[in-house]
């Protein structure tokens, strides 16, 4: 499918969220403050809601319909769930601000009573049959993460997949292969990571549960994270010449100042809560230090990278 007929089925789904009214005791988007409403699936999709995306990450739902209308139908990333998912994409070495991604949420239309509100199962029904699995269908990922019980429940009976106790698939290593038509996806279910999600699952162990995914992370707009302590220029100019012409470049990020690869297939290294290591996926076997200068720095910072990349 070419890059036009996604963006022609993607709108589509739009027009038909919209209109949509099949849910009693939820409320359309487009209905409650038109101004508010935007020209995406659902307002998380305006945060990130790249059609190309390799990871798709389905929330259970965006919210009740008075902080939709409070929060003008933004997403705020700074808040505290959502700094929670950037903190644990990045644990698994993909940038919320860099790499395309496609965030979405199982129902898409507006609740009652406040955020913890109940949410019908057949809110589910009609929002995955309708709108959920299109979607999928259409960006065609290669990995989906969903956020809770009722989010990876709504992926799996759209699919006629066999619904397993939640905890037990959480725990489960390897992904639940779901297939459609012309594609697959890994299917990856975590806790929510809000504050409910962390009564029920602490943030510890919420990162464990995301470290075995981590071997399944596609390569995103070929590069890789990778978080330094020590940033000067001889180490920079030192990066351009010695790289085969790709350039690192710096951007700001969510845990600090993040240096980008363009270009580099190997690379790919993690950095949690102070920790840096490397995670071989892509060069296995034959792993090397950048230069004497990295030499420094991975004592501290965990710098690797496949001699593949590097001129020798």
């Amino acid at each position: 499918m070419g890059t036009s007929d996604v963006t022609k089925q993607y709108n589509q789904l739009i027009n038909l969220r919209k209109d949509c009214k099949i849910c009693v005791g939820l409320k359309n988007p487009f209905e409650v403050e038109k101004q508010f409403d935007v020209n995406e699936i659902g307002a998380w999709s305006k945060w990130k809601g790249d059609l190309d995306a390799k990871i798709v990450v389905v929330g259970q739902d965006w919210g009740d319909e008075n902080s939709y209308i409070s929060s003008k139908g933004v997403c705020d990333p700074n808040n505290a769930t959502n700094q929670r998912l950037v903190a644990l994409l990045e644990s698994i070495g993909v940038s919320v601000e860099n790499d395309k991604l496609f965030f979405t949420n199982a129902i898409l239309c507006l609740k009652q009573g406040g955020l913890s509100g109940d949410v019908k199962i057949k809110w589910f029904n009609n929002c995955a049959s309708h709108f959920l699995r299109p979607l999928l269908d259409t960006i065609k990922p290669e990995i989906t993460i969903t956020l809770g019980r009722k989010a990876y429940e709504a992926v799996v009976k759209v699919y006629n997949e066999k619904i397993m106790p939640f905890k037990e698939i959480v725990n489960q290593k390897d992904p639940h292969i779901i297939h459609s038509n012309d594609f697959y996806f890994k299917l990856f279910p975590v806790y929510h990571c809000g504050q409910l999600g962390l009564v029920n699952r602490n943030s510890e162990l919420q990162f464990k549960d995301w470290d075995r995914i981590k071997e399944h992370v596609p390569i995103l707009e070929d590069k890789r994270i990778v978080e330094i302590k020590h940033q000067d220029n001889e180490f920079e100019n030192w990066c351009k010449v010695n790289t085969n012409g790709f350039v690192f470049n710096y951007a700001k990020g969510t845990t600090g100042n993040v240096l980008h690869r363009v270009g580099c297939y190997h690379l790919n290294v993690q950095a949690r809560k102070g920790r840096y290591t490397f995670h071989p996926k892509y060069c296995s076997n034959d792993l090397i230090k950048l230069s004497e200068r990295a030499d420094e720095l991975s004592k501290t910072d965990g710098w690797r990278a496949c001699k593949n990349c590097f001129k020798e």
